[in-house]
């Protein structure tokens, strides 16, 4: 999901009055990519239920503390069908925090800590490392190069696996504001 992930622009709603006009509400097209430390949201092209061969989703991670006072990490899934399917995700130009449902999926239970970090994206014409960032949100306008979702269990075992960071590489590096024509 996470490498499949598309760079696109979403609709956010305004309260603030059109100057233009009486209109109550405006809408900015921004960037759709969230990332905090202890969630994710951004659109896929692979979803969970349908593989790669399903219709795009908006896809939102987050680490969850459980009742007995340990982390989860959870997934939700949404269909998107465009940039007016995430205007509720967005208010006033800011990110609205990923909530999870009833339909979230658990993908790991029993966890000390859980947490995301962001890879600032390369430029192509300098090799140089770019570093790690514990946010991501609207005003950046291309995507992050990588995501890594690091865990620690709460307890360890003998027997089970430990549990390790994940690095994933998100391919495209489109920036979404940019207007690309093919006269340049």
């Amino acid at each position: 999901q996470i490498a499949a992930a598309m760079p696109v622009t979403g609709l956010c709603p305004s309260n603030d009055k059109d100057p233009s006009s009486d209109k109550e509400k405006t809408t900015a097209i921004v960037p759709f990519f969230l990332g905090t430390e202890t969630s994710s949201r951004f659109v896929s092209s692979y979803s969970i239920a349908e593989g790669a061969r399903g219709v795009p989703q908006i896809v939102e991670y987050q680490a969850q503390i459980s009742s007995n006072g340990r982390v989860r990490l959870a997934v939700a899934e949404h269909i998107y069908t465009g940039p007016a399917s995430t205007a509720a995700f967005c208010r006033d130009l800011q990110a609205l925090p990923v909530q999870m449902g009833p339909a979230a999926l658990v993908l790991v239970d029993g966890l000390a800590s859980c947490r995301f970090t962001y890879h600032l994206p390369y430029d192509n014409y300098v090799y140089k490392e770019k570093p790690w960032i514990a946010a991501w949100s609207i005003p950046l306008p291309a995507l992050p190069a990588a995501i890594r979702i690091q865990m620690q269990p709460a307890e360890r075992s003998a027997t089970a696996l430990p549990l390790f960071e994940i690095t994933a590489p998100i391919r495209a590096d489109r920036n979404v504001m940019a207007q690309y024509s093919d006269a340049d």
